[in-house]
């Protein structure tokens, strides 16, 4: 919510959204599959690529432009607390 409060990270922010969606859409598929076959695997292959590209472009595009735009403090309330868990919004 915080990224689309800011012009610079509003893209990546829904972006990022849709991303999750994919990835939340094919582990549903994959849960629900009987038997790991031809599908699973193309599926899980897609995943893992999807996945590492989307860490890729966090790591290495939005935290840096995220460090800039915001506050330390706005940062610090963006974290997951310790013990928490960080919940994706559909």
């Amino acid at each position: 919510a915080k990224l689309r409060e800011k012009e610079e990270t509003r893209d990546f922010s829904y972006e990022g959204a849709a991303e999750h969606g994919i990835a939340l859409d094919l582990l549903e598929k994959m849960s629900n599959d009987a038997k790991i076959d031809e599908d699973w695997k193309g599926r899980f292959s897609v995943l893992k690529e999807e996945v590492e590209a989307h860490v890729e472009d966090e790591e290495l595009d939005l935290f840096p432009l995220m460090k800039k735009v915001f506050s330390a403090e706005e940062l610090d309330a963006m974290l997951v607390p310790k013990g928490g868990s960080a919940r994706i919004q559909r």
